[in-house]
């Protein structure tokens, strides 16, 4: 499986916002193991705050593993500390 047709998979389960594909954390979560199974890297995670119809990053749920040999389980265990918290995910991944 290649980068795109992961997103493209996952695509009717997040948000499109302009070129964005949020996720919520579960998804996300399923997004990186399907990532993991994939052997494609995790370069980083970016997360937002939805209201309304606009949405917001938010600075402090940024994480970058672009220098990490591959990014699976940091990933994993960010977004698995943020299960309970109302907020999407944006997911970049290597090529």
């Amino acid at each position: 499986m290649t980068r795109d047709e992961l997103e493209h998979h996952f695509a009717s389960r997040g948000r499109r916002v302009g070129g964005l594909l949020l996720l919520a954390p579960d998804t996300a979560l399923e997004f990186v193991q399907r990532a993991r199974e994939a052997r494609i890297r995790v370069l980083g995670i970016e997360g937002f705050r939805a209201a309304g119809g606009r949405i917001e990053p938010l600075l402090d749920e940024i994480a970058d593993w672009s220098t990490h040999s591959d990014g699976w389980q940091p990933s994993i265990d960010f977004l698995t500390d943020r299960r309970s918290i109302e907020i999407l995910f944006e997911i970049t991944l290597d090529g």
